[in-house]
């Protein structure tokens, strides 16, 4: 009897729980659209805010002025001539300048030579070398080389001499230039002065330089082997006259 009562109990309780359940949600889902219907009303009146617009101030630029910076009146600049010596490039290595005073002090004297010199024609020239003339002087007419196998002018004489033999200045002169030329070899020119100059050609041992005065007779070199223009004629002195640098014939101041 007590195990249906029981039961009968809990059946009862069930029931009632169930019932207080469901009609708790209906009273729920019935307020829900009620309270969502005020919210929509309430949003609907209330007026739209907007956000008050904030006035960006503009920026004003202002010019700073440095300020002086003025040199205390005890520092003083320092000068080039006060700067410690360990700046300073020492003399020994400096490049040392190239002594050109004796070439300058040579040709100066030679000028000066040149100013003082005066050729005459009645004087004339003594032979540089004693020899045969192989070729004359020919500038009027061409004369035959032996050598080159033609016919040429001619504005020198070629005067035969051994090798080895000394060749005299045929005046007092100074020199003008010392070179090499591939048909006369060593070859020095002189001025005599008053515009007249004598070129001394196939030489060798010149110790003569620019600028140098070689007196009347005295030994300007040595005669060499022949050029290969002139190796048919045999060693030879190749002595030519100028006259306000137009050649002469030298045959006519030879003594």
């Amino acid at each position: 009897m007590k195990k249906g009562f029981y039961a009968s109990l809990a059946v009862g309780v069930i029931a009632i729980t169930a019932v207080g359940i469901i009609a708790a949600q209906n009273t729920k889902s019935q307020e829900q659209p009620e309270h969502l219907a005020q919210i929509e009303e309430q949003a609907a009146n209330t007026p739209e805010t907007k956000a008050p617009e904030i006035e960006k101030p503009e920026a004003e630029i202002t010019e700073v002025e440095a300020p002086e910076t003025k040199v205390p009146e005890s520092q003083e600049p320092v000068s080039q001539k006060e700067q410690p010596e360990e700046n300073k490039e020492p003399e020994a290595e400096k490049q040392p300048k190239k002594e050109t005073a004796p070439e300058v002090s040579q040709v100066m004297s030679g000028a000066d030579s040149v100013k003082n010199l005066s050729f005459k024609e009645e004087e004339g020239l003594i032979w540089p070398v004693v020899g045969d003339v192989l070729l004359k002087y020919s500038m009027d007419k061409s004369i035959y080389f032996k050598t080159l196998a033609q016919y040429k002018v001619n504005p020198a004489v070629v005067i035969a001499a051994k090798e080895d033999t000394e060749v005299l200045s045929a005046a007092k002169c100074v020199v003008t230039d010392v070179s090499e030329s591939e048909e006369t070899g060593v070859t020095l020119t002189a001025t005599l002065g008053d515009g007249y100059e004598v070129v001394y050609g196939q030489l060798k041992e010149v110790k003569a330089k620019v600028g140098d005065t070689i007196e009347r007779g005295s030994v300007i070199g040595k005669i060499a082997k022949p050029t290969k223009y002139y190796v048919a004629e045999g060693t030879n002195l190749y002595f030519a006259v100028l006259q306000d640098g137009k050649p002469v014939d030298p045959l006519l101041l030879l003594e």
